[in-house]
């Protein structure tokens, strides 16, 4: 059946997004798995890092896939695109997602040590998919857990924007804030003779150095400086939390005056979080070298800071739209990028402190556990939280529905 409805022009702009979506991420998994095949022929040193960016692009042209299929329900005036949705995860879910990312770490890191590239080029690529993606899903689960969803329409344009508009808004914003930093840099370089050919030799070596210890051991004197490391501490644990934590709930935002409850809200944030995370992670994974277990580790802690910090966001966001309470809006927001800051500042410092030897601090070493630490300490914490919230909206949806049935009485 079909409803008779105004033109959704609402689930038109986002189908069309997600279609110029699907476009990319084809054009991606095509290039870059032709460069990798050619890499690989040719007996080039990295053909494996092509190989991942092909299948993390063909694993996200796939999941656009569905949603546009889903989103053009809704264009068709097909009355299942209006279903409610409640998420109730089966309980085995749990325990098969667990074994499948074992399973996975196991098989990338019997490739990495096999030392044979054409091993590694086979493994590796999919080792990386069953790395990220299952720990995504395991959070979503947990957080989402009996909770409604709402529209199965807007289920799936919340995780197309999440996959489109979003991720290039904030990459967007990020890089104009870099420019413009960049450019004051070089007004005030340009004031004094030698800093700006200085300036211009950084950024070629930003832009040309693609081994990290040569790049720390070159950029050594401006990454022991102070300044500097104010200036990039700032850039990273404040600017680019307040941009992200903003905009990952992007579909939240446009949708907030059409969902039902702040616990729809959250299920959505969450779901907003998790597309992010997938982008970033599976960029972030792009590895073949002995780092990539440790970073497919680590990816796992930042896609549960994504997807709790934006499902906290998404609830707060409609409690302000739905109970006018802007206050609760505000702090949840503070909160949100402090917690997101303290976690990209315990990672970046424990790079740093890492490679205190290349850099000519060997005392920074002494450091590196309180780093590592502190993201320990935050993962556990996030996660715990991620159960206190997923029990609070429960009860208060359950508090909802009780309450109307007494009113009738």
């Amino acid at each position: 059946m079909t409803q008779n409805k105004s033109t959704p022009w609402g689930a038109i702009s986002i189908f069309t997004l997600i279609a110029f979506g699907l476009v990319v991420f084809a054009a991606i998994a095509f290039i870059m798995g032709t460069i990798s095949v050619i890499d690989l022929l040719g007996e080039k040193s990295q053909p494996v890092v092509g190989m991942i960016v092909a299948f993390s692009a063909g694993a996200e042209f796939l999941i656009l896939l569905i949603c546009a299929w889903f989103i053009l329900q809704k264009i068709m005036g097909k009355e299942t695109a209006e279903q409610n949705l409640q998420f109730a995860p089966p309980a085995w879910l749990a325990s098969t997602l667990i074994a499948l990312i074992c399973i996975a770490l196991i098989f990338g890191a019997l490739g990495i040590i096999a030392k044979n590239i054409y091993l590694t080029w086979v493994i590796l690529p999919a080792a990386t998919l069953f790395v990220i993606i299952p720990p995504l899903l395991l959070f979503i689960s947990i957080g989402a857990r009996k909770l409604e969803l709402g529209a199965q329409w807007r289920v799936w344009g919340t995780l197309g924007l999440g996959l489109t508009l979003s991720p290039a808004l904030m990459i967007f914003l990020e890089m104009l804030i870099l420019g413009l930093i960049w450019l004051g840099l070089a007004l005030l370089s340009s004031l004094q003779p030698g800093k700006l050919q200085e300036l211009q030799h950084l950024g070629k070596l930003l832009l040309d150095e693609t081994n990290e210890s040569a790049l720390f051991f070159a950029l050594r004197n401006y990454l022991t400086n102070p300044r500097v490391l104010i200036g990039v501490f700032g850039y990273l644990s404040l600017l680019v939390p307040m941009i992200e934590e903003l905009f990952k709930p992007l579909a939240v935002w446009l949708f907030a005056r059409k969902i039902e409850t702040p616990a729809q809200g959250f299920t959505l944030g969450l779901l907003s979080g998790g597309a992010f995370a997938l982008i970033e992670s599976l960029n972030a994974s792009a590895e073949a070298s002995e780092t990539w277990l440790v970073v497919g580790i680590v990816r796992a802690g930042a896609s549960l800071l994504h997807i709790l910090l934006t499902g906290l966001m998404g609830y707060a966001i409609v409690g302000a739209f739905k109970e006018k309470k802007i206050w609760r809006l505000l702090l949840t927001y503070g909160a949100v990028v402090a917690i997101h800051g303290l976690w990209n500042a315990c990672a970046l410092s424990a790079s740093l402190f890492e490679s205190g030897e290349l850099l000519g601090k060997p005392e920074w070493l002494f450091f590196l556990p309180a780093s590592i630490s502190g993201i320990i300490a935050l993962s556990l914490g996030m996660f715990i939280l991620l159960f206190i919230a997923n029990r609070k909206f429960r009860s208060q949806t359950q508090l909802t529905i009780v309450e109307p049935l007494k009113d009738t009485e």
